[in-house]
């Protein structure tokens, strides 16, 4: 099986966290078009930065 560490659980829960809030706020979001863009923008950016801290972290360590 996969050999996670407790910092790497909390780092995948928080991103399917993040994910699944999207996900479930902008189905419902009943409003213009471009701020519904705008808002999917501004959330994959912050889980990019998430994603992209991650593996600087990781390559830190070594």
């Amino acid at each position: 099986m996969l050999d996670l560490t407790a910092k790497k659980l909390i780092f995948l829960l928080l991103l399917t966290v993040v994910s699944a809030g999207a996900f479930g706020t902008f189905a419902e979001l009943e409003t213009n078009v471009l701020l519904k863009c705008y808002g999917l923008i501004l959330v994959l950016q912050a889980g990019f930065a998430l994603v992209y801290l991650g593996y600087y972290r990781r390559r830190r360590e070594f």
